[in-house]
């Protein structure tokens, strides 16, 4: 039983961060799209930002699919089916990491806006 519980802990733990931060950044996504407006309004170049900002969209987006059900899934199993349902818990663990992964990329994006804007000056 002990295996099941723990990794039902962990797992659902890790989810629940994961949508958190998908949460949050979901949120962050208008601001960073109108702070890019204004900057292309001032004259500065903001394709790349506007790039970035896809990109980082597209990433939260993929995160949010990856991690999706995970916890449901998870939670779902008894210890009884244990050894023969540990393919479950190995296909959520796997989808967190790519969710992880997928948010690391976005983080990224997300730090070349803030450090890209703020260290560029309106054209002309």
């Amino acid at each position: 039983m002990v295996p099941v519980v723990e990794a039902q802990s962990l797992l659902v733990t890790a989810a629940d961060t994961e949508s958190a931060i998908i949460s949050q950044v979901r949120g962050l996504e208008p601001v960073a799209s109108a702070v890019i407006a204004a900057a292309g309004q001032a004259g500065m170049d903001v394709s790349w930002a506007r790039t970035a900002l896809a990109d980082l969209e597209n990433q939260v987006g993929a995160a949010d699919l990856a991690v999706s059900g995970v916890s449901v899934g998870v939670l779902a199993q008894s210890a009884a089916g244990w050894p023969g349902n540990r393919a479950v818990f190995l296909g959520a663990r796997n989808s967190l990491v790519t969710g992880q992964a997928d948010l690391r990329a976005a983080y990224a994006d997300g730090r070349a806006i803030v450090g890209g804007l703020g260290s560029r000056s309106p054209a002309g």
